[in-house]
């Protein structure tokens, strides 16, 4: 699911079941994993393993 205000920029390969937050921001030539979370207003700048959950600037995986 994309929701409003997400930026992507170029070639960005999204999984299955992947939500991209609120105004989060993708990088270019990223690929974002199956059921991948990335949190509001994160800008990814590296990949996204399927099932994780990123946040911040720059998104890094949640610690649980």
């Amino acid at each position: 699911m994309i929701v409003a205000l997400t930026c992507i920029g170029g070639g960005v390969e999204i999984g299955d079941g992947a939500y991209l937050g609120i105004g989060c921001s993708i990088r270019n030539q990223i690929r974002i994993g199956e059921k991948a979370f990335i949190g509001m207003g994160a800008v990814v700048v590296k990949d996204v393993d399927p099932g994780v959950t990123v946040i911040g600037n720059p998104a890094r995986p949640m610690k649980r």
